[in-house]
């Protein structure tokens, strides 16, 4: 009996998830995913942002060397310590090792979507959402005009970041609630990628964000489980910072 009512729920979170995968994918086909490495959009500051997947680019392929310092610029600064750098981002270098800078940009950003998409509709479901409901709001917060019109301006480096805040809410939502620890690396993993994505004020959002969120868990929980909360969003926090420490440190060493 338990299979029987497994399979209908487990069949319509697929066909959800196709869904959304389909939408995305022929959203983004002719746009973003035309694999042509002397074509960018050029609706804002597309140029200026594919500077540093070029440069992550001629840094891996071209010296074999993880590009810690900007020799292009000729200003001396260091490359790992820019606060827009997002070189430690996977979701933003991975794409470039495979497909080159402009062309992993490119599928970086239409990872990103399905990013955002699939964090709004985790976070619809973490809060009770259920079916068209669930699947509307992560298909509206990945095209609505909030992502969109990053890519339009070139904020390539917002959008990347961007689509984690979903996962970030869901993930340290869970994690306040229950006991185990898999949940607290979740959350943090999510919290590093938004951090290591180079937005610069993000963490600034983004721990305002979070800090109201756990008040929001302290007062729905009794009190006696309020120490327990308080500390779990505390290991959180501090596994987050140590997962991108190696963005982190250059960056404050930079603010010299």
């Amino acid at each position: 009996m338990t299979c029987v009512k497994l399979r209908p729920r487990l069949g319509s979170l697929i066909l959800e998830w196709l869904v959304i995968l389909l939408v995305i994918f022929l959203f983004s086909r002719i746009t973003l995913l035309d694999f042509n490495p002397r074509q960018l959009q050029q609706t804002g500051e597309h140029n200026e942002s594919a500077t540093l997947p070029i440069l992550a680019e001629i840094g891996l392929r071209r010296y074999g060397e993880i590009p810690l310092w900007n020799p292009y610029m000729l200003t001396g600064f260091p490359h790992a310590g820019d606060l827009i750098n997002h070189f430690w981002n996977p979701v933003a270098t991975i794409p470039v090792l495979l497909w080159g800078g402009i062309n992993g940009m490119k599928v970086s950003v239409f990872l990103s979507l399905l990013v955002a998409a699939y964090g709004q509709w985790f976070l619809a479901h973490t809060f009770g959402l259920r079916g068209i409901f669930r699947l509307w709001a992560g298909l509206l917060f990945a095209l609505s005009g909030g992502l969109i019109l990053l890519w339009r301006l070139g904020w390539y480096e917002l959008l990347v970041g961007a689509a984690w805040f979903p996962w970030c809410f869901a993930l340290l939502w869970r994690a306040l609630h229950r006991r185990d620890r898999s949940s607290l690396i979740w959350a943090a993993l999510a919290i590093a990628m938004v951090l290591t994505a180079g937005g610069g004020y993000y963490p600034f959002y983004l721990g305002i964000s979070l800090i109201v969120l756990t008040i929001a868990a302290l007062i729905l929980h009794k009190p006696t489980d309020r120490g327990l909360q308080l500390r779990r969003a505390a290991a959180v926090a501090l596994l987050s910072v140590g997962l991108a420490a190696v963005y982190l440190v250059p960056l404050v060493d930079g603010l010299r």
